[in-house]
This record gives C-alpha cells, sequence and structure tokens, in this order.
C-alpha cells in the first residue's frame, strides 16, 4: 500500500494517468453486476473460486525454483491468482472488516493455494486461489431473494447471470440476453476481457479524464491494504 501511495502522489505531481491494468473494472458486465445486486435481496455470502495449475508448478516439484514459485520475486498464488478475487470483492463491497488468509506453502515457504476470508459484519467472502490444482471458476454473490453467477471468474467477467426466486429479469439493452426463464437471465459478451479494458482505457485518456484514473487507483490501493493484511495472517513476510 505504501509503495502505491507513492506512485500515486508521483502521478499527481507530474500530472499523469497511473493505471493498473487489470480487466475488472472495465468489462461492461462490471456495471451490470453492480446494478443487479440490489435484486439478489440482502446479500449473505460470496464465493470466489480461481485455480489454474501452473506449469511451472511441475517445474517446482522437480526441485527447480521459478519466479512464480520463488520467495525472492515476492509472488505465488496469492499475488498472482487469488488477488483477482479480492478486487472484485473490495470492488463491490468495500475494505472488509477482517480480513484472514489459511495458505497452502510449500517448504520455501510460498503459497501454492489458499482461501482469503473477507468479514462484511455478518457477510461472509470465500476468496479459494490455487496454482497447484484446476477447476471450474466462477465469482458468486448469494442475497436472500437470489444470485448472481460469474463465469469463468474474476479475472473475465465474460458470462454473468442473475437468478431469482419467481421474478423476471431484463438484461442491459445492446448484451445477448438470453432469457431462460421467469426467474433467470444469462448474458454473454463474446470479446476477450483485455478487449474492453484496452477500449475503455483509450477513451478516457483521449477525453484526458485523469480523474477517473485516480479513483480506480485509490480502488488498487485499497486492495494492496487488504492483500497486506493477507499475507501478515498466513505469516507470509513480504
Amino acid at each position: 500500500a505504501a509503495e502505491a501511495d507513492e506512485l500515486i502522489e508521483l502521478a499527481k505531481e507530474k500530472d499523469l494517468c497511473l493505471i493498473e491494468m487489470i480487466t475488472t473494472l472495465y468489462h461492461p458486465h462490471f456495471a451490470w453486476v453492480k446494478e443487479q445486486m440490489q435484486n439478489i435481496g440482502k446479500l449473505q455470502m460470496v464465493h470466489a473460486t480461481f485455480c489454474q495449475y501452473s506449469s511451472r508448478y511441475d517445474t517446482l516439484l522437480e526441485g527447480k525454483q521459478t519466479n512464480i514459485f520463488d520467495p525472492n520475486f515476492k509472488t505465488g498464488c496469492l499475488m498472482d491468482i487469488n488477488v483477482y478475487n479480492i478486487y472484485l470483492a473490495v470492488a463491490l463491497l468495500g475494505k472488509p472488516d477482517k480480513v484472514q488468509y489459511f495458505a497452502g506453502l510449500h517448504e520455501n515457504g510460498i503459497d501454492l493455494h489458499g482461501t482469503v476470508m473477507l468479514q462484511y459484519g455478518d457477510v461472509v467472502c470465500q476468496c479459494i486461489g490455487a496454482k497447484d490444482t484446476m477447476c471450474d471458476n466462477s465469482f458468486l454473490l448469494l442475497g436472500d431473494k437470489g444470485y448472481i453467477q460469474i463465469t469463468p471468474g474474476a479475472g473475465n467477467l465474460r458470462t454473468v447471470r442473475l437468478v431469482r426466486r419467481g421474478a423476471e429479469d431484463m438484461g442491459p439493452a445492446g448484451n445477448n440476453s438470453r432469457n431462460k426463464g421467469k426467474d433467470r437471465n444469462e448474458l454473454d459478451l463474446p470479446e476477450d476481457q483485455w478487449f474492453y479494458e484496452i477500449q475503455t482505457v483509450t477513451q478516457r485518456i483521449a477525453q484526458g479524464d485523469k480523474e477517473y484514473f485516480r479513483r480506480n487507483m485509490e480502488l488498487s490501493r485499497n486492495v494492496m491494504e487488504v492483500m497486506e493484511k493477507a499475507r501478515k495472517s498466513a505469516g507470509m513476510s513480504f
């Protein structure tokens, strides 16, 4: 967080745009999810999963350290993969009241997999990340009147689905909407997530909208603070 603060201040001094190139905020479905959260009633739980078996994990098993599994590079599962789950959670819900990371560590001290628990009052958010296994990834917002499902997860909001109990849902105009019945609505945007990010960033720069990027960097700074708390709770020193 301190390094983020330093960069934010430097960008202000130089009157430049500082941009964290994470795709989440720039995907059209991000705004849609924020709008539709009111339709799932009282939020009860969030369940996020991002597991991706790394080809470099086999190299680690052979006794060779690569950058992603080398503590000297300050990487590992939390920093490389689970950050996407945390980023989307903080973007949607704000900074949590409590942070706890339960990490599965390699003998060299790097985390191979783990679960970050974020607590927002009585709402519990579970962020699962792994580089030593794989699964069908998703991001689920669970309310007492329904749920929102994002696939393939926090790193790419390509498909979103709103399911409610006994209510008809309408998607945003212009999206490829496939109505699954009176209680369901599924939206799919086929372009790669980077497509939407490059479009938005290019347009905002052309408009000279530095304040837009400053707001986004404040979110990035909050995520860094959560990540620090998570590492500290798991006994990871960097």
